[in-house]
């Protein structure tokens, strides 16, 4: 089976979300399954800071392809999640969050109005194939494994929160809150290892290792070639050709660094 992927560098808000009426997969061929997508690491794809247009046709996709599964209610489609004066601008860590204004301890500064939970493989690929090839690389950035069956992703500017290496330079909780007084141009960095799975969710691993696959430096016969072998080397590494020793890396207390 040959797949087409799209590249474009225009909004995404034109795309129409076709009904998948035909996709079922068995046990057997998710096995067999070749990948969502490949090439992100080849392709420099433009790193856009995305209109919200973007947000809701991803948004669209998502409440389209997961039906009654769905963690995002449509009352909530285009509806802005960061409740605090800010922008989304490039900086040290890659595309990130900085506060316009000042922000107390305990503002609620995000709400997770757009956080995409995929139940399964099967759900995850429904909603990557309504969607054009750089997409699928950025949502392969951002999204993370839950477990062992599951994988999530925030569909809104909550994907570009970074994270931060120290508790001092950390000002963003899980809830969505600030864990300190930010300063006007300070960046909302969090904790990513508090809610990502290392190394246990093989679909998704798997899915995120060949989009973002290069060829092996030892090899130039490697055709396939990857840069990431697990979960936890990717989460560490983060962005590819970021150099991080992998193999301090180890079971669960791996740190992660940022995937913008």
């Amino acid at each position: 089976e040959v797949f087409t992927l799209l590249v474009t560098r225009q909004p995404y808000s034109h795309i129409t979300c076709l009904k998948d009426t035909s996709f079922t997969m068995s046990t057997s061929e998710m096995a067999i399954t070749p990948p969502i997508v490949t090439g992100c690491a080849q392709s420099n794809y433009e790193r856009a800071i995305y209109d919200n247009e973007t947000w809701i046709f991803l948004q669209k996709a998502y409440l389209e392809t997961q039906g009654e599964y769905s963690s995002i209610s449509e009352d909530y489609i285009g509806v802005k999640s960061i409740r605090v004066p800010y922008e989304v601008k490039e900086g040290t860590r890659g595309r990130g969050v900085f506060m316009t204004e000042p922000v107390k301890k305990g503002t609620q500064i995000w709400e997770e109005y757009h956080h995409a939970e995929f139940q399964s493989e099967k759900k995850f690929r429904k909603f990557m194939k309504k969607i054009p090839f750089a997409l699928q690389c950025e949502i392969l950035l951002w999204a993370y494994p839950q477990g062992k069956k599951r994988a999530s992703v925030d569909l809104d500017e909550g994907s570009f929160v970074n994270h931060g290496d120290t508790e001092e330079v950390r000002n963003f909780d899980l809830d969505g809150r600030a864990s300190r007084d930010i300063e006007v141009g300070e960046e909302l960095l969090m904790d990513y290892s508090a809610f990502i799975t290392y190394n246990k969710n093989k679909w998704f691993d798997e899915i995120r290792s060949a989009a973002w696959a290069e060829k092996s430096d030892e090899s130039a016969e490697d055709e396939a070639g990857s840069l990431y072998e697990t979960t936890d080397e990717y989460n560490l590494l983060g962005t590819p050709k970021q150099i991080v020793d992998a193999e301090s890396c180890v079971d669960e207390t791996c740190p992660s660094v940022d995937l913008n």
